[in-house]
């Protein structure tokens, strides 16, 4: 049984705002990407893709659930670039509601999922399915005891052979303390902190991307942010 979004959960983004914001952000990549690649005197041999960028395997067991965890992951991704865009901006609170509104309701769609089901198998969504699955998890950071159950039911999907058996790796890797490890350690240097002087025209291009997209987002994300504030009021 596909897991269906409650209309009584959080407000998040409409259809009509996730729509917009997914093509700001592509109108976005494909700035960075030339600014980047002028600036860097670099340019990737495939153009870089979004997480949520899916496209369904040809033969899918559950192409509903592949569907609507696609849905899901868009928004998410969404959320998350509007925050991102925004942040220090006067709309910055109410994008970081809309994140959390986003977060809460994903959360509420994938408790009810995995009350009744294991984690699917590969051949159930694909390879980009379970990976957009895998990445919904990972931001369900409200509730890590829910994060340890989905760990468990991963590791038994790979048990039976169907999951790729690094899977469960990626997400204690990405989230240390849903395997409980204590990620204490010798801090590794962000791209900030590295001496610039330093850098290959790769690491250069893949740096500086993230800061154009922002910014080339950033106007768009306000415009409908500050509707938003209209109508709340």
């Amino acid at each position: 049984m596909l897991f269906v979004c409650s209309t009584a959960l959080a407000r998040g983004y409409s259809d009509a705002e996730n729509a917009s914001i997914w093509q700001a952000r592509q109108l976005a990549a494909h700035y960075a990407d030339a600014k980047a690649s002028a600036s860097c005197q670099w340019t990737p041999a495939e153009p870089p893709t979004f997480a949520d960028d899916l496209t369904p395997a040809t033969e899918l067991l559950d192409p509903a659930l592949f569907a609507r965890v696609a849905t899901m992951v868009r928004q998410d991704q969404n959320a998350i670039a509007a925050s991102d865009a925004v942040v220090g901006s006067p709309t910055a609170p109410l994008a970081r509601r809309r994140l959390d509104e986003v977060n809460a309701q994903n959360l509420a769609i994938l408790h009810r999922y995995f009350q009744d089901h294991d984690f699917p198998a590969t051949r159930a969504i694909g390879d980009n399915g379970i990976n957009a699955l895998l990445l919904l998890v990972a931001h369900a950071d409200t509730d890590l005891h829910f994060q340890k159950k989905v760990l468990e039911k991963m590791k038994a999907q790979v048990e039976k052979g169907g999951l790729p058996p690094y899977l469960p790796a990626i997400l204690e890797s990405i989230r240390p303390q849903v395997a409980a490890v204590d990620p204490a350690g010798d801090p590794q240097p962000s791209a900030t902190s590295l001496d610039v002087g330093t850098e290959t025209p790769r690491q250069c291009f893949y740096r500086k991307r993230p800061g154009f997209i922002e910014d080339h987002l950033r106007s768009h994300v306000s415009v409908i942010l500050q509707r938003d504030q209209g109508s709340d009021s």
